[in-house]
């Protein structure tokens, strides 16, 4: 699953992979999306700090994943 960041400023999952802008790939797995420290190791591959909404909304999907299995992208 890719997370990207786009010359815009938004932050968010890339589910089709294609996206424009900086990437860093994540697996579909609960224990990756659930792993201490996701996203500061996300902010750094990045290159960016996210904001609290971009935060707010990976973790929602990180919720999601844990709780159900592989993303679905959104």
């Amino acid at each position: 699953m890719r997370v990207w960041w786009a010359p815009d400023g938004r932050v968010g999952i890339d589910a089709t992979g294609k996206g424009a802008g900086r990437g860093a790939y994540v697996c579909r797995g609960p224990a990756c999306w659930g792993a201490r420290g996701l996203f500061r190791r996300l902010e750094n591959a990045l290159k960016t700090e996210f904001a609290d909404s971009d935060r707010d909304r990976l973790a929602a999907f990180a919720a999601h994943v844990t709780a159900h299995g592989a993303g679905d992208g959104g």
